[in-house]
């Protein structure tokens, strides 16, 4: 059985190889800490679609 020598890699293939990997911001949609920040308050804001009431209110509905 021949033995099979591996291919040694050159530093800019290996540099080359190791910059697709790192280079994946254009594909992944990044958001800023303040782009988060404001996404979240409208997922979190959400009193103007919800009508509550009290519990007073409730009761006097209810009655």
């Amino acid at each position: 059985m021949a033995q099979v020598t591996p291919e040694p890699y050159n530093r800019e293939e290996i540099d080359e190889r190791l910059d697709k990997k790192l280079n994946i911001s254009d594909q992944i949609d990044a958001y800023t800490k303040q782009e988060d920040d404001a996404l979240l308050l409208l997922k979190a804001d959400k009193s103007e679609l919800i009508d509550a009431y009290t519990k007073t209110e409730d009761d006097a509905l209810l009655a």
